[in-house]
């Protein structure tokens, strides 16, 4: 039982850490890509935001 904890445990330990460099990873890479295009950046986000509000708006009715 105790095998299986241990085993458990370094796989989440794995898993945490290769998250943790991925989100770091696409983090830099969206940071380079708004910075590269700003205007499109701000449209995407805009449009990204109007969509939401739309979704929450037609779930009230």
């Amino acid at each position: 039982m105790r095998r299986a904890a241990d085993e458990a445990y370094d796989y989440a330990e794995d898993a945490y850490e290769r998250g943790g460099h991925y989100l770091r990873r696409g983090t830099r890479e969206v940071s380079h890509q708004v910075a590269e295009y700003p205007l499109a950046s701000l449209l995407i986000a805009g449009l990204a935001g109007f969509g939401l509000g739309l979704l929450i708006s037609a779930s009230r009715d």
